[in-house]
């Protein structure tokens, strides 16, 4: 349950609970949304690779650490959703209907 809710938003990750899940995808649990009004931001930082070829491994987490915790700060005043982060990209969403489009 933990790893579902760390994954997917909480009303998806009921429904593959309760519905389980079927790995034919023949119809049965295909789960599909719309929202009118959606922001998705994926930020891929330019340069990444060469600041990296140029920097120790530690420096290079610090640096990325410090860069996406004050976007962590700064979006959570304004409920913005960090999807996921992956190296040097970041992925957020904003959303309307926050609590069922956006990832906890």
């Amino acid at each position: 349950e933990k790893l579902l809710l760390s994954l997917l938003p909480a009303a998806i990750a009921e429904q593959l609970k309760e519905d389980g899940i079927d790995a034919t995808a023949g119809g049965k649990n295909l789960i599909a949304e719309g929202y009118k009004e959606v922001t998705v931001l994926f930020a891929d930082l330019v340069g990444f690779t060469k600041l990296s070829a140029g920097i120790t491994p530690a420096e290079l987490v610090f640096t990325l650490n410090q860069l996406f915790s004050m976007w962590d700060d700064l979006f959570a005043k304004h409920r913005i959703e960090k999807i996921k982060t992956i190296g040097d990209c970041y992925m957020a969403c904003r959303c309307v209907a926050i609590h069922f489009c956006c990832f906890a």
